[in-house]
């Protein structure tokens, strides 16, 4: 499992088309009455908890790389800025 990892735009792309989805059934979940909150506890269980583990995962997995080169670049846009 060594080299370099990455998150594709593939994932990004797969992961945007998922959320769509899960907040386009929430909406007829809702309008069902008492049952909506058999639904709510049932997407939190199968997309939210998956999601965080992922998220979690994402973040051992980059480590301080992802960390330090966030701020290098926050930092090049605000020198970028300044000198404007």
């Amino acid at each position: 499992m060594g080299g370099k990892k990455k998150f594709s735009f593939v994932s990004v792309i797969l992961s945007v088309i998922c959320v769509v989805f899960v907040c386009e059934a929430a909406a007829p979940a809702a309008a069902i009455g008492n049952q909506q909150f058999f639904w709510w506890i049932f997407l939190i269980i199968t997309f939210l908890l998956p999601y965080g583990m992922v998220a979690a995962e994402l973040g051992t997995a980059y480590g301080e790389n992802v960390e330090h080169s966030a701020k290098a670049e926050l930092h090049a846009a605000l020198d970028a800025l300044e000198q404007f």
